[in-house]
């Protein structure tokens, strides 16, 4: 594996190129990077048409490349954890060999100049930046992540290899200070049998890591692996935990529109309604304001479940349990920060920046937030990134049928609730911050939500059966008929206290994926977070679960979204408490952090300073969520 990094000329001006093995690109952005066909392109192909797709193809055939088998096409090369990260590119996808370095190069360089030049010579082009990322048929295949079973001296190994791992990556100036994730996987391209995947230390980096020193620390940690004899192979890319909370951009087209939904549960076609039930979106009650002064959607999560709680010499008080990070957002101090990534500095995307020194979120990050707190850290379902969603998609239903009287209703009653902050039904009464661990090294993530009235308490209804058939699971994939319809029934601290079982599955209810089912590991993962990077904390040390593959198709045991959703067994029992999760560099399926309840439960307890001395998974009264907004 080599990699080297090149300054080339054309009218436009200068660019650089990486070449890399598997990928030659030019400007140089980190993967993952997802492939979006919408309008973004379309300046392009109305000026242009398929003139470069045909100049890239015969560039292949002057070079010795076999066009048989590639593909090219003028494409939206979108970041996969932000959406305005985005550049229009010529995609080439080929076989690599070993002359690719030298002749991928050539064809790069050669495309690069020519569209440049195109651009500078036609009227009303002026401004186009069109990248070329030509990669091998390897990154672009899907890969497919399992769990690695039956193997229990690689388990008893794996504290051993991942320390040895760690300690490599932290020798190299390339990669020291970078790694996000250490994890043991199956990973490969076999989607019909997973179990014949490679087993894989999966290493993430973040994406200020120079992939140029890459090379020789993946040698490095190769040779130790051996040294170990389980055959097990190393992958490094550049990737983040996620924190499965998320913004999104207002939809660019119908196929936009249409996936968005999809992927994250958007109906517009429901009334909103006053209670909130475990499941349900949730976000700050704000918006949030760009380096450029633009406004964005804060991040979507979860409500994961209602809890009651016992203050000494009180009575029991219902809270709704989610991540920390999902309410940050509203704390005086939050910022947004350009992303360096981004390819086109005129608009430039937007990442989570640090807080600012002494403020608000500073402190709440370090030391949490307690019950006597002044401010009013307000929260919204549903949260406004989907009524802007429903919004949109009704004023567009109402163009085609402006006098359909159904939709006009529902457009107007949901409406109104938003203009009137009906939307708003609680604030953070606890939270846990950023610092806190767990004795065994975990990170702990969550928030307790006061709801400003009883009305807006939902219920912690589990899935009926037809949900789970829906979902194309088989029947042994599924949850016993117990749960069906029945509310959670209590918590169990089985995760804490055992290494999880083969076969035992696990479900959980999100905002985005709604009902999956997936399995926990029994090897954890190292994971750092960018968030509380400032804060100099310790790697941690993370349960992990992998979605379930259903007849159908796989299915994301969680997504962007599903942040503060609560995991649960077969009989109903609170086990954990979902707070990040990842998808490898093309991935068919993620793989999701949690936090044993257990220790959420006793954190919550030492956060209150003592005066919580109980706290219970609530049963609440089965009307509560029927009440609707009309």
């Amino acid at each position: 594996m080599s990699s080297a990094s090149f300054k080339w000329g054309s009218s436009v001006g200068k660019f650089d190129i990486t070449s890399l093995k598997f990928r030659v690109a030019t400007p140089p952005r980190p993967r993952p990077l997802i492939n979006f066909d919408n309008e973004v392109c379309q300046p392009v192909l109305a000026l242009f048409g398929n003139e470069f797709e045909t100049k890239a193809t015969q560039l292949l055939v002057e070079n010795g490349i076999d066009v048989e088998r590639a593909i090219v096409k003028l494409t939206n090369r979108v970041f996969q954890d932000d959406a305005s990260d985005n550049h229009v590119t010529l995609y080439i996808v080929a076989k690599w060999t070993p002359s690719s370095p030298t002749t991928w190069l050539t064809v790069v360089e050669s495309l690069k100049k020519y569209m440049d030049r195109r651009v500078t010579d036609t009227p009303g082009a002026v401004g186009l930046d069109i990248a070329v990322d030509m990669v091998a048929e390897e990154l672009d295949l899907k890969k497919y992540l399992s769990l690695v079973h039956n193997e229990p001296k690689l388990e008893a190994d794996w504290p051993v290899i991942k320390a040895k791992v760690f300690e490599t990556l932290e020798g190299d100036d390339s990669t020291k200070g970078h790694m996000t994730a250490i994890s043991l996987f199956r990973l490969g391209f076999d989607a019909m049998n997973e179990g014949l995947n490679p087993k894989t230390v999966f290493i993430s980096l973040g994406y200020d890591s120079p992939e140029n020193g890459w090379p020789d620390v993946l040698y490095r940690i190769q040779h130790l692996l051996d040294d170990f004899g389980h055959d097990i192979h190393a992958h490094i890319e550049h990737n983040v935990m996620s924190p499965y909370a998320f913004n999104l951009l207002p939809p660019r087209s119908t196929a936009d529109r249409t996936a968005k939904a999809h992927s994250f549960n958007f109906n517009i076609w429901r009334p909103y309604k006053t209670a909130v039930d475990a499941g349900d979106d949730i976000g700050v009650a704000t918006y949030l304001t760009k380096s450029d002064g633009k406004l964005k959607d804060p991040m979507v999560g979860t409500l994961g479940c209602w809890v009651q709680i016992r203050v000494k010499n009180g009575p029991w008080k219902t809270l709704a349990l989610t991540n920390y990070h999902v309410v940050r957002p509203g704390y005086d101090g939050f910022q947004l920060k350009p992303d360096p990534k981004s390819p086109t500095p005129a608009d430039p995307g937007s990442m989570i920046g640090y807080p600012a020194r002494n403020s608000e979120l500073w402190a709440a990050d370090n030391d949490g937030t307690f019950p006597n707190h002044t401010n009013e850290w307000r929260i919204e379902h549903p949260a406004r990134v989907k009524h802007n969603f429903a919004m949109d998609g009704l004023g567009r239903v109402m163009t085609i049928n402006p006098v359909d009287p159904v939709f006009r209703a529902l457009r107007d009653t949901n409406k109104a609730f938003f203009d009137s902050d009906a939307q708003i039904f609680g604030r953070v009464y606890l939270s846990s911050g950023y610092k806190q661990r767990t004795v065994s090294g975990g990170r702990l993530d969550w928030a307790l939500i006061e709801p400003y009235s009883k009305s807006r308490i939902g219920r912690n209804t589990l899935p009926q059966r037809e949900d789970w058939f829906s979902k194309h699971y088989l029947p042994e994939q599924i949850p016993p008929y117990p749960t069906y319809g029945a509310q959670l029934r209590g918590w169990a601290d089985t995760l804490r206290t055992a290494p999880p079982s083969p076969g035992n599955l696990v479900f959980k209810v999100g905002a985005s994926t709604t009902w999956t089912a997936g399995e926990f590991s029994r090897t954890k993962t190292d994971c750092s977070i960018w968030e509380d990077k400032y804060m100099k904390q310790p790697k941690s040390q993370e349960h992990v679960y992998i979605g379930l593959k259903a007849v159908k198709d796989f299915v994301n045991f969680t997504d962007h979204g599903d942040s503060g959703a609560v995991v649960w067994d077969n009989q109903g029992d609170v086990v954990g408490l979902l707070f990040r999760g990842q998808v490898p560099d093309n991935g068919a399926t993620a793989y999701g952090l949690v936090t044993p309840i257990g220790d959420i439960l006793d954190s919550i307890k030492k956060q209150s300073g003592g005066r919580i001395t109980d706290i219970r998974i609530a049963q609440l009264p089965m009307g509560n969520s029927t009440t609707l907004v009309s």
